[in-house]
């Protein structure tokens, strides 16, 4: 349950004045939690990638010199998605 929503069931406000105060911090506690709820999926998402990539360079050895390049073309991949989404992180806060 949200904090906010607890507020609004565990509190009563008879002052016009409070009511108005009580909303405010409502509409800010709603704002914090929609904003750590971003940052959870993001941080989610880029340790799913940094775990796929820890898994794959420990199950595949690298022995030809094609196998190198595709590596490279992945990492290059993931390198930027997780660039974008950190870039993302940022912009939020």
């Amino acid at each position: 349950m949200a904090l906010s929503s607890l507020i609004k069931d565990n509190t009563s406000i008879h002052h016009p004045q409070k009511k108005d105060s009580k909303m405010m911090i409502i509409r800010t506690i709603d704002r914090l939690e929609t904003k750590l709820n971003y940052l959870q999926t993001d941080c989610t998402l880029i340790d799913i990638v940094v775990k796929s990539l820890q898994s794959f360079f420990l199950v595949k050895p690298l022995t030809t010199a094609e196998q190198l390049i595709q590596v490279d073309k992945e990492l290059s991949i993931a390198h930027d998605n997780v660039l974008v989404q950190i870039r993302a992180l940022h912009h939020i806060n």
